[in-house]
């Protein structure tokens, strides 16, 4: 529905310029044409016809001139077209339709959801109010100035400047001079940009300075545009097998915003330009002067737009420098949160952190307490079938020495039964040589010498049987002695491979981290030397100089200076 901020158009009507002189004259808004009053979507017919007449009307019919105040865009909704006339609050108020003047019938507030005439007193007192517009109105000291370096950024958005292009881009004073705007953006001024490089996150040690001034300012931006992006450097981390993660320092759209926002909202009219600096843990962008009279805190930070400089505006706009009008603060805003902004009496600055280098050291670390606890869990589990492997030994020992008094038992029983089967065989030879030595004494002295021999018969035999045994039983035990000595040896063989296995991990962990870790030591110390990498990481000065000179090649570092007395690039 209709509001404060928002009005519905069903077609493009004959007072259009009224509503736009309402809006820029109060806190902006949008005109939605091809929708009714009830929100209906209708959409128009020849949306680009539609479009081109606003601005002509706009441009012809309105005064001060609001160029720079309002965007005309297309929306698609329902799949039919809607024509958007954006518009930001102006600061020449009041804004009045040319054919009526400064009067009631020409100057319009908007009130709720509608257009109101506005009052003769109100007229008076914005009057007063008004500020003169120093930079279009006092003449610049030089008048012999040169255009080319904007004409240049002109034709690369395909817009050729005619010979009428300072007036048409307000170049001019009231009695036709080159006003200080024009100054500004001639191809030779005064107006110094630097940008500061510290070496840490204070203003201590200063390690550049360089000038990107006595240009016109949208050279100088460009310059300042690019130096950042080079500066915004982009770090990369293994995620995974073959896997590359890149982040930047910060987001590459959020510092172009503030960059451009510095150029465009500076008050040049105190004679000073935007501040650009670099430490090691942010970026800090100051520009001069506080927020543009009537426009809050909390109106800033949503988007409410207020340009300090129509004329600076309008052309950044037709360079597309800026896409939509109050769309670059909420986002930096979405991006980095409110705290990145600090008001103060005379200035606004945006410093804004280093988050992704901090997130990078985080997955590195991540990483390495990930392989870490793999190797852990590697050695536990090779621990564990050492253990396993030395129980079983033990096992096979025990069943060696149960098998060996297994035999013992045998041995003894057979040797008891030996000889009660001897005592028994003594008992009846006895009886038989009692009977026999009755009937002839010759005969027992014969069967007594053949009693011995069997004796000494049976104890070879008995002996012979023994001796069987024994090499029986020494043959076991060599055949389990060769089992423990397989065992010694399969376990020997494990360790091997468990501690080549450990050797190879290291080595392949130490392949892929210590690139990354010379990056993040050159980042954080730009004149660190190999000797000094070399003792943190704690390898050799020659292995270190083989990483840097493999980095060098593959364009992720140069030296710059000497060896002694110069510093790292990344």
């Amino acid at each position: 529905m209709e509001n404060s901020r928002i009005e519905y158009k069903l077609i493009l009507t004959e007072n259009i310029e009224k509503e736009v002189v309402a809006f820029v004259n109060t806190d902006g808004g949008e005109i939605h044409i091809g929708v009714r009053d009830d929100g209906e979507v209708v959409g128009v017919q020849n949306p680009d016809e539609v479009q081109l007449k606003i601005k002509d009307r706009l441009v012809s019919n309105i005064r001060p001139s609001i160029l720079g105040l309002f965007d005309i865009d297309l929306s698609e909704e329902d799949n039919k077209t809607v024509v958007i006339v954006r518009l930001s609050a102006g600061v020449e108020t009041p804004y009045y339709i040319k054919q009526k003047g400064r009067s009631e019938a020409g100057c319009f507030i908007r009130i709720g959801s509608s257009a109101q005439p506005m009052p003769e007193e109100m007229i008076k007192k914005m009057m007063t109010k008004q500020h003169p517009l120093v930079l279009v109105n006092n003449p610049s000291r030089h008048q012999d100035l040169t255009f080319n370096q904007l004409k240049i950024f002109y034709e690369g958005r395909g817009i050729l400047l005619n010979s009428q292009f300072a007036k048409n881009l307000d170049f001019l004073t009231p009695d036709g001079k080159y006003n200080q705007l024009a100054y500004l953006f001639a191809d030779e001024n005064n107006m110094s940009v630097r940008v500061a490089k510290w070496w840490g996150n204070d203003k201590m040690e200063l390690r550049e300075n360089e000038e990107y001034g006595y240009c016109s300012i949208v050279k100088s931006m460009q310059k300042v545009l690019d130096k950042f992006d080079i500066e915004n450097v982009t770090l990369a981390a293994k995620v995974g097998i073959g896997q590359r993660q890149e982040k930047r320092y910060v987001d590459s759209k959020t510092l172009r915003e503030v960059i451009i926002n510095a150029f465009a909202h500076n008050d040049y009219e105190s004679g000073e330009t935007p501040i650009f600096e670099i430490f090691s843990d942010r970026f800090e962008i100051t520009t001069y002067g506080s927020l543009v009279e009537g426009l809050s805190k909390e109106e800033f930070f949503t988007g409410v737009s207020k340009p300090r400089s129509r004329e600076i505006m309008r052309i950044f706009k037709d360079l597309e420098y800026v896409e939509r009008l109050g769309s670059g603060i909420p986002y930096i805003v979405r991006k980095y949160g409110r705290d990145v902004v600090q008001f103060m009496s005379s200035v606004v600055r945006f410093s804004i952190p280093f988050f992704e280098k901090s997130r990078l050291k985080s997955r590195l670390k991540s990483s390495e307490e990930s392989k870490v606890k793999s190797s852990e869990e590697n050695e536990s589990s090779e621990e564990s079938k050492v253990k396993s492997s030395e129980e079983n030994e033990s096992s096979e020992e025990s069943k060696v020495k149960s098998s060996e008094e297994n035999e013992s038992s045998e041995e003894s029983k057979v040797k008891s039964s030996e000889e009660s089967e001897s005592s028994e065989e003594s008992k009846v030879k006895g009886s038989e040589e009692n009977k026999s030595s009755e009937e002839s004494k010759v005969k027992s002295s014969e069967e007594n010498k053949s009693s011995e021999e069997s004796k000494v018969k049976s104890s070879e035999e008995s002996e012979s049987s023994e001796e069987s045994k024994v090499k029986s039983s020494e043959e076991n035990e060599s055949s389990e002695e060769s089992k423990v000595k397989g065992s010694e040896e399969n376990k020997s063989s494990e360790e091997s491979k468990v501690k080549s296995s450990e050797e190879s991990e290291s080595s392949e962990e130490s392949k892929v981290e210590t690139k990354d870790k010379i990056l993040i030591f050159i980042a954080e110390q730009p004149k660190i030397t190999a000797k000094e990498i070399a003792k943190k990481l704690n390898l050799t000065s020659r292995m270190v100089e083989k990483h840097l000179k493999i980095l060098k090649t593959n364009n992720k570092i140069r030296r710059i200076g000497a060896k002694k007395g110069g510093y790292w690039e990344i």
